[in-house]
Parts: C-alpha cells; sequence; structure tokens
C-alpha cells in the first residue's frame, strides 16, 4: 500500500507516470496502489514538486502573452514579414521626404494607390500603428516578465499556479 502525499500537488502524479509507473486509487478498499510500491513510495517521498511548477507555469505565462499579443496582430502566414517591410518602407520614405512618386516604395505606393489616399498619408498610418504596438507589447511583455520573475522565486507550487493563473 503506498501513502500518498497530496500536498506535492499534481505533478506527482506526471512524474510517477514519467518514471514509467502507475499510480491509482482504488475506492473498493480506500487506498493508493502502484505498479511498484517500492519505487513509487521512495518517488512520493522525494518528490519535489517546484521545478515542474515552475516549469508549467511559466509555459501558461508565455501561452497567455501569446492570447494577449494575438488580440492586437493578425495572425496569418508571412503578415509579420510584411508589416516589418511595410514599416521600413513608411521610414524610408518619410526619411526621402515623403516625395509625390512613391514607386520607389511599393508596398506604400501601392496601398496608397488601393485605398485612394497619399502615400504620406499610408506611411504615417503606417508608423503610428508600429508605435502603438510597440506600447502594448511592451506592457505584456513587462507582464509576462514579472510573472517569470515571481515564479522564478516562489517557494511552493501553490504559488506557481497563482502566479502563472494571474498573468
Amino acid at each position: 500500500m503506498i501513502t500518498y502525499d497530496s500536498s506535492k500537488g499534481p505533478y506527482l502524479l506526471d512524474e510517477v507516470a514519467k518514471r514509467g509507473h502507475s499510480l491509482w486509487w482504488d475506492p473498493a478498499d480506500q487506498a493508493w496502489h502502484s505498479s511498484d510500491d517500492a519505487a513509487v513510495q521512495a518517488l512520493i517521498n522525494t518528490f519535489d514538486p517546484l521545478p515542474p511548477a515552475q516549469q508549467a507555469a511559466e509555459q501558461r505565462v508565455d501561452a497567455a502573452a501569446g492570447e494577449a499579443r494575438a488580440r492586437y496582430i493578425t495572425v496569418a502566414p508571412g503578415q509579420e514579414a510584411v508589416y516589418n517591410l511595410k514599416l521600413q518602407q513608411a521610414k524610408d520614405y518619410q526619411a526621402a521626404g515623403n516625395p509625390a512618386d512613391a514607386t520607389p516604395w511599393p508596398l506604400i505606393n501601392q496601398e496608397a494607390t488601393a485605398r485612394g489616399v497619399s502615400p504620406s498619408q499610408v506611411a504615417t498610418e503606417i508608423i503610428t500603428t508600429a508605435n502603438q504596438w510597440i506600447q502594448i507589447a511592451a506592457q505584456i511583455e513587462a507582464i509576462r516578465m514579472k510573472a517569470k520573475a515571481d515564479i522564478k522565486a516562489a517557494t511552493t507550487w501553490q504559488q506557481c499556479e497563482q502566479i502563472a493563473s494571474q498573468a
């Protein structure tokens, strides 16, 4: 029969399985059983739930940051590269003095033509949007990095769970 320590959190069962063992509760005799009582009990007795809790919490924080970013960006193959090219062309166009002929900057020129606005307006909008995104990204990144620092400083698996759920 196994003496299970529930204070070690949900990560203990994962570790038992990772080590090639099984552990289950039998409601008939109200006891824990395992595939190898000696090995599983030794694992239970020595298991530190903090490292796997920290790893799982950091993964949750990263996923939450990704979800937050996705609310502000276009998630489509190649779109990030297009946005980067547009930003570079907008900066180059403005650095050239916003000339009437924008053909050397095809992304600016084509968008201006498609929308029926000036290349100068397109360049300004692209740069303004990029600057707004930088502020949003900085806020998301600050929350992510603070949560990760707090997770590294946590002393219990419960603290890790709480930090991840608030990020």
